[in-house]
């Protein structure tokens, strides 16, 4: 009888730590994608994106699109951003996706620069849905900066004055401590840019004066102080660093000093790369330049000695380079009349073919990551960077967008 209630008595017990055990097991699985989720490690970002294989898309005019002073995801008509959207991206080989973030009317007004709760969590839905398809992510302050935009708040222009200056710095510093605060729990996967191309009214290629050099430098102090200061996974986070106007030239100038930082090698600097202008952005011939063709052993050279440069300067140095913005529109000449119109697009068609792949395996050769403008944009008369249906997440349906995408990631395939 004593053994059969010992039995009876043990049964519970037996029961309770098979239970446990398979918590414990489900508990495990958790916790190992929750590491994936929140977990930093002591690595610099040169051998992160490098272990990584870094190449990526931006998910361009979307969040950073704006009128009137009022930013948001669907002002320029684009459909809201999808996990669909995200694992194509996935699914073609790309493993980064920048989210390209105008804030304008998004933050309140002084002293506190609140920024909107509402737009934090779809940032936030948006970057998860970049982390469920195992991409990393980059978020930023994009036409913030753009002197020209109406609501460019984030201007260097206004900040030649020093009061000024400081009243902008201030917004800027209170703005990107708030969406440090609420992103500081993920991990290394999620990475800040400080702002996209700020520049002095229209002056992009003319070297700037001194004094905006320094506000450039200055604001990305302010951005590094303002997200290592929140804690957190932040304190070791990548943070990307641009100069003037994100030129890769300016990244070479003597005026240009990256910001003082608490975390060791977590920098990366940024350039943006659409040379020789205006084949990269341009449809129509600028000052008797043609657009339609590339490709001469003179241009390579020249997109050779560009990349090496910034590898001689920051990557023999263990800082990593990422080239955050590139790529060539799709020319369609439909403003000429035939033959000429199938002619130019053919030559262009062709020099696309050849430059993409080219300068993703220069990025490769000299261990910078380069990041393709894609806008979803395929007609009309605006830049034509679209590769992804941006509804449905799959390539345009095209052979040409396929072989585009394939001769991209092949290029940097270790």
């Amino acid at each position: 009888m004593k053994k059969l209630l010992s039995i009876f008595l043990l049964l519970p017990l037996l029961f309770f730590a098979s239970c446990s055990s398979d918590d414990s097991g489900d508990s495990g699985k958790k916790n190992q994608k929750r590491g994936e989720l929140y977990s930093v490690s002591n690595k610099s970002a040169f051998d992160y994106f490098t272990e990584n294989n870094l190449v990526g898309i931006n998910i361009g005019d979307t969040f950073d699109a704006h009128r009137n002073g009022k930013a948001g995801e669907e002002v320029w008509n684009k459909p809201p951003v999808s996990q669909a959207l995200m694992d194509g991206i996935s699914g073609a080989g790309f493993t980064l996706v920048r989210i390209p973030i105008t804030w304008m009317d998004n933050i309140g007004g002084a002293p506190k620069y609140t920024v909107d709760k509402k737009q934090l969590k779809r940032i936030e839905e948006v970057v998860l849905m970049a982390h469920n398809a195992g991409l990393k992510a980059i978020i930023n302050m994009h036409h913030d900066d753009n002197d020209t935009a109406t609501g460019g708040w984030l201007s260097i222009s206004q900040s030649r004055n020093p009061t000024q200056k400081a009243a902008i710095e201030d917004k800027y510093t209170k703005a990107w401590t708030q969406i440090a605060k609420h992103f500081k729990k993920y991990g290394e996967w999620l990475m800040f840019e400080s702002f996209n191309e700020p520049h002095y009214q229209n002056s992009w290629e003319t070297s700037p004066d001194n004094i905006d050099y320094q506000t450039i430098n200055d604001w990305n102090q302010a951005f590094t102080n303002a997200v290592r200061g929140t804690g957190g996974n932040n304190k070791q986070r990548i943070l990307i660093i641009p100069a003037y106007a994100n030129r890769r030239a300016r990244l070479l100038d003597s005026f240009f000093t990256q910001p003082n930082d608490t975390a060791s090698l977590r920098q990366a600097v940024s350039f943006h790369y659409y040379d020789p202008y205006p084949f990269g952005q341009q449809e129509t011939n600028w000052q008797g330049v043609p657009t339609s063709t590339w490709g001469s052993q003179t241009e390579r050279n020249i997109i050779d000695t560009h990349l090496k440069q910034l590898n001689d300067e920051y990557i023999n140095r263990g800082i990593a380079v990422i080239m955050g913005e590139c790529g060539v529109v799709l020319k369609l000449y439909n403003s000429l009349s035939e033959p000429e119109r199938t002619t130019r697009r053919e030559e262009a068609r062709l020099s696309r073919r050849e430059y993409l792949p080219f300068l993703f395996s220069t990025a490769k050769k000299y261990n910078i990551s380069p990041v393709f403008w894609e806008n979803g944009v395929t007609t009309g008369n605006g830049e034509k960077f679209g590769l992804f249906n941006r509804r449905t997440g799959a390539p345009n349906d095209d052979e040409e967008t396929q072989w585009l995408i394939n001769a991209m990631i092949d290029a940097v395939k270790d």
